[in-house]
């Protein structure tokens, strides 16, 4: 298997050539506190609510506020990320991820933190990736890395991608202080996002983690989700 590697550290002086880009980081900051935050909080709120309308234990009446809840927090999430891709500066960007390799190796860039290492590795064919999921693959990574670097207080993380066979492997590593029970908040929010995401893509997801040893996210996306007749360049919203 062909493999390739790269490794981006961050570092003080770093952080203060971003502060001086101004207006534009300052936006771009905002733009991932609001991914990471209330983003995260609504999409988990979308997430109970379907899972409630499911049990089928709730009355007509209160269904259908359940429903109406659901598509007014679905809009809300609609608009918070049209924000984040423009401030995040995705409006000149081409619509379409038109190659997955660069795209992780500039997100990665952008996600540098003073004092973390990340560390990556890419193996097999990524050319056979559809622009579609692409862009799917690009967010997951980027809630993944950004759980790992805001949460975990590991100096290291690792990330791997590789295809094998007809399936996208993707592993994020840290070395942190690991998942409790009680895991919550952005940590918590964000990985049952990424076990959303993954699979509505058709995939599976394993979080492994345990109390100061670390944790490790795998998940396995057919290559085939999100054919060539559906690539428009969008993400799907949960």
């Amino acid at each position: 298997m062909n493999t390739a590697s790269f490794c981006f550290s961050g570092s003080e002086s770093a952080s203060s050539e971003k502060q001086g880009a101004g207006h534009f980081t300052d936006l771009r900051s905002i733009a991932y506190e609001l991914h990471d935050g209330p983003v995260q909080w609504l999409a988990a709120a979308v997430v109970d609510l379907e899972i409630l309308l499911a049990s089928g234990s709730l009355s007509d009446t209160v269904a259908e506020r359940a429903r109406a809840a659901r598509e007014k927090i679905r809009r809300a999430l609609q608009e918070l990320r049209a924000y984040i891709r423009k401030w995040e500066g995705e409006e000149s960007a081409p619509e379409q991820c038109v190659d997955l390799r660069s795209e992780i190796v500039e997100l990665c860039r952008l996600l540098e933190v003073p004092g973390r290492t990340v560390r990556g590795i890419f193996g097999g064919n990524l050319g056979v990736i559809s622009a579609s999921l692409c862009r799917e693959v690009v967010q997951l990574v980027h809630e993944a890395l950004s759980n790992a670097l805001r949460h975990s207080d590991s100096r290291e993380v690792w990330l791997s991608l590789a295809v094998v066979g007809s399936i996208l492997q993707i592993c994020v590593r840290d070395f942190g202080k690991g998942l409790s029970a009680s895991s919550s908040g952005g940590e918590g929010l964000g990985l049952r996002s990424l076990t959303s995401r993954v699979r509505r893509l058709g995939g599976w997801i394993t979080i492994e983690g345990a109390p100061q040893r670390g944790t490790r996210v795998f998940a396995c996306i057919p290559v085939s989700a999100l054919s060539a007749s559906t690539e428009n360049g969008t993400f799907a919203d949960t």
